[in-house]
């Protein structure tokens, strides 16, 4: 059994690399980062977000191989809501732990291209996250707009959002 699970694991990362880095694809780009932890850990545009994967318990998920989409709210979204509220999510790993897990998707790297035809995604949290376009730029549950065209790393690509996608 955990044969097949290494063996998932690295056939999983072979489909992710060759989905970010396959020459001729319309949105082949050179892969920035050994790790999506790594991203969020290397900008200052993702410190609360980082802080949050650790306080949650996801960091190591998110540094090992893998094929993950995540989205990831920037400083902006955080201080859309009072630090007193931020403290308290903060301050309490199950709940920062639902949240996050409502901004990440398993098992799949998603294109710029196919995040704009995407109508709903599944992320962990299980309950669907619903996609729009307005205005050229994709929404997220109506609320969060992604910003950027995302940044691909070996276990999956990170999209900038400037909301905090609740559930």
């Amino acid at each position: 059994m955990r044969t097949h699970g290494l063996v998932m694991s690295v056939v999983m990362l072979l489909t992710s690399a060759a989905l970010v880095c396959v020459p001729g694809t319309p949105w082949a780009r050179a892969q920035t980062c050994a790790s999506i932890m790594e991203a969020l850990s290397a900008s200052a545009d993702f410190r609360q977000t980082a802080e949050a994967m650790r306080v949650a318990g996801l960091a190591d998920a998110l540094s090992r191989p893998g094929a993950y989409t995540l989205f990831a709210p920037d400083e902006a979204a955080f201080r859309k809501f009072p630090a007193s509220q931020v403290n308290y999510v903060m301050h309490h790993k199950d709940l920062v732990a639902s949240l996050l897990r409502h901004h990440i998707l398993d098992g799949t790297v998603l294109s710029p291209g196919q995040l704009e035809r995407a109508t709903s995604l599944q992320p962990l949290s299980g309950k669907a996250i619903s996609v729009t376009v307005r205005d050229g730029a994709v929404w997220l549950d109506g609320e969060a707009k992604v910003v950027g065209p995302g940044e691909v790393c070996a276990n999956g690509i990170v999209y900038a959002i400037d909301g905090v996608l609740l559930h």
